[in-house]
């Protein structure tokens, strides 16, 4: 059975991560992480209006995976540095519909993005889920759009930690852990978890997760109160959400693929 507790820190839609799980089994988890010469070379499609369209689908991890699919944090940090270079590509909008992943290589890949933003007209389209740190990449962008019936938000971060303590008890099992320094250790399977563990991984949650509000802060413009209220956990549903400040509008893709194509042949004939 595949442990959620050593899996890292997730953002991402907890009832995905559970289903998802649960379909693991030990053979599954034989190479997580995708060899390099089974991932496809990183591309994407530049319109004729000079529009590059990338993908950001799936669970996000930071180097592709075996099992869980998706995309790769780092592969899209390169197309998106890649369009940045290309004198053809006038805009960027990133086609968004994930659950979120792990938390590894987001805050790189969102700063990256960030970084285009100030250079060339990028925004994103999240065509029915930008949630947790799949929304973490497309708030830093200059105008975010989605179709009526997408989930967004999810803003938040969680780790999880299981005390089987009592089970192993009752099976006969006694879990030594031999460790220098206090919390190492923490979590290991049969073993109790006590406040101290509890307070530390809050503290760690807590850390990564103020990195994820002032992302939001900065791309979206939300302080106080508003940025309290998009940072709850829940996600949204399409106008819902730009009633939070989470999205700019409801639109389809095909609008928003022409109107920024559009936007770019003027300020072209213009310079």
């Amino acid at each position: 059975m595949f442990d959620i507790q050593n899996a890292g820190l997730w953002a991402i839609r907890e009832s995905l991560l559970r289903s998802m799980v649960a379909s693991l089994s030990p053979r599954t988890l034989v190479a997580r992480r995708r060899p390099a010469y089974l991932r496809p070379e990183p591309s994407y499609v530049r319109s004729e209006g000079g529009v590059a369209v990338i993908e950001l689908g799936g669970v996000l991890t930071k180097y592709g995976d075996s099992f869980f699919g998706g995309t790769s944090t780092r592969d899209v940090r390169t197309l998106v540095r890649a369009a940045m270079q290309d004198d053809h590509v006038k805009a960027i909008l990133l086609l968004v519909d994930s659950p979120g992943g792990q938390i590894a290589g987001v805050r790189d890949l969102a700063d990256t993005v960030a970084a285009a933003a100030r250079q060339k007209p990028v925004d994103a389209y999240i065509e029915d889920m930008a949630a947790s740190a799949a929304y973490w990449v497309a708030s830093q962008v200059r105008k975010v759009y989605a179709n009526a019936t997408a989930f967004i938000g999810g803003v938040g971060i969680y780790a999880v930690l299981t005390d089987a303590s009592e089970m192993a008890k009752k099976g006969g099992v006694k879990v030594h852990v031999v460790r220098a320094g206090e919390f190492k250790g923490v979590g290991t399977p049969g073993t109790a978890i006590t406040d101290p563990h509890l307070a530390e991984m809050q503290r760690i949650v807590s850390a990564v997760n103020g990195h994820f509000l002032e992302a939001l802060a900065r791309g979206r413009r939300l302080s106080g109160a508003n940025l309290e209220a998009a940072a709850d956990g829940r996600v949204h549903i399409g106008e819902n959400a730009r009633r939070f400040g989470l999205i700019d509008r409801v639109a389809s893709f095909d609008e928003v693929l022409e109107s920024l194509a559009q936007e770019t042949k003027t300020k072209g004939k213009s310079q």
